[in-house]
């Protein structure tokens, strides 16, 4: 995309507040979550698959903006400092934290 194109400050600020609510999102709920025992845990880890590969397109997007790359680091990093627990008491997908760290 063109930075000089009119509509590139509307799509930057735009990734960010996405990325920003994926934050939130993490930060709110994800730990309330996890201490629901109903909770499916499948759910979760399709939830967490999504997040992951929302970070492997935004590795797509690092040639215009690494920033985008820093701030879903962050969510990523968040998101598996919360769910390391969970999968070494074994209730997540084994292949879930690995693929976090790649």
């Amino acid at each position: 995309m063109d930075p000089f194109d009119d509509s590139f400050p509307c799509l930057h600020g735009n990734m960010f507040m996405m990325i920003e609510l994926m934050e939130f999102l993490i930060q709110d709920y994800v730990r309330s979550w996890i201490s629901i025992e109903d909770f499916d845990a499948r759910l979760l880890e399709e939830w967490v698959r999504s997040v992951i590969q929302v970070r492997k397109a935004s590795e797509l997007l690092e040639s215009r903006n690494g920033l985008y790359m820093l701030y879903m680091e962050r969510v990523v990093g968040e998101l598996a400092k919360i769910l390391s627990p969970l999968a070494s008491q074994g209730k997540l997908d084994v292949d879930i934290l690995p693929s976090m760290c790649c």
